[in-house]
């Protein structure tokens, strides 16, 4: 199905060359295997993202689960009520703040966010930096990065600190980033990509819920 999908929505034949025809064979049909193929492939094949493309761009938090995970409590200074991490209101909305901002400065048309990822869709255009790769990933990872460190920092009015003398402002805060493309601009596979997260997003909050 998804073959015939894909020849539904080619940008023309000077943008084939992105995946060969050995790769398309090569694509699996289970949803999750499929994805992770396309973000593979975009990683190990895929310098420069043609203006014909949409393309996604997924951050995920590094070391973030390590370091939420830990016993750390923390005390508002205006609400003496402790909270638990992961994931606390305040670390949840600081993300929200950072997709936002990410979608501002970089005029993507969609902004997703769970857990310690983000991800922003952006449509066909006149890509900034040319479609770079790899420059795209490194600007946005720095930005993401210092945005959520500031929304954190101003979310937390103050720490009560429980264990090994830790808090939030000791964490090493950062974003890895990568680009995913998809065959012959495909925007079925686009959706197709949000809903995987979508499952992933639900998995983790039942396993969350059930700790």
């Amino acid at each position: 199905y998804f073959r015939r999908l894909f020849n539904k929505h080619k940008c023309g034949s000077s943008h084939y060359n992105l995946y060969r025809k050995c790769d398309i064979e090569n694509i699996p049909g289970e949803l999750g295997e499929r994805m992770k193929f396309y973000e593979d492939f975009t990683e190990k094949n895929i310098h420069k993202i043609p203006d014909t493309y949409p393309f996604v761009i997924k951050l995920d938090g590094r070391n973030f689960s390590k370091m939420l995970k830990q016993s750390i409590e923390y005390t508002k200074l205006t609400d003496k009520d402790s909270v638990s991490l992961p994931f606390s209101n305040e670390v949840k909305h600081a993300m929200e703040l950072t997709v936002v901002d990410l979608i501002k400065e970089f005029h993507a048309t969609t902004g997703y966010t769970y857990s310690d990822k983000m991800i922003l869709i952006f449509p066909p255009s006149t890509h900034m930096f040319n479609g770079r790769t790899m420059k795209l990933q490194s600007i946005i990872a720095s930005f993401a990065t210092s945005r959520f460190i500031s929304h954190l920092t101003n979310l937390f009015n103050g720490v009560h600190v429980v264990d090994n003398n830790t808090s939030y402002e000791n964490c090493k805060f950062s974003f890895d980033c990568r680009a995913i493309v998809f065959p012959y601009c495909n925007h079925g596979e686009l959706v197709n990509y949000l809903i995987w997260h979508k499952h992933i997003a639900y998995n983790k909050f039942v396993q969350l819920t059930n700790l």
